[in-house]
């Protein structure tokens, strides 16, 4: 590179230039992504926990069910109704 060269110098300093620019940008979209991990795992955590806790209280209302059918389905009623 020519230090007298006007085109020269600006073409360095305009890839220097852009060179950090998309550094910083790296930095921050690696943690971004690393937050966006860490909000949706926070979430996940929080959604499968109500599910499971959901499963649960079904669970011991579906063996009540399963009684419950068990005398409808042997009631005359319920079948012609």
């Amino acid at each position: 590179m020519d230090a007298n060269d006007p085109e020269a110098l600006w073409k360095a300093s305009t890839r220097r230039a852009q060179e950090k620019r998309r550094d910083r940008n790296r930095v921050l979209w690696h943690a971004w992504h690393l937050d966006q991990a860490e909000m949706l795992r926070r979430t996940m955590a929080s959604l499968i926990a109500a599910h499971e806790e959901k499963a649960a209280s079904l669970e011991v209302d579906l063996c009540a069910a399963e009684i419950i059918e068990d005398e409808l389905v042997s009631t005359p009623e319920w079948r012609s109704a």
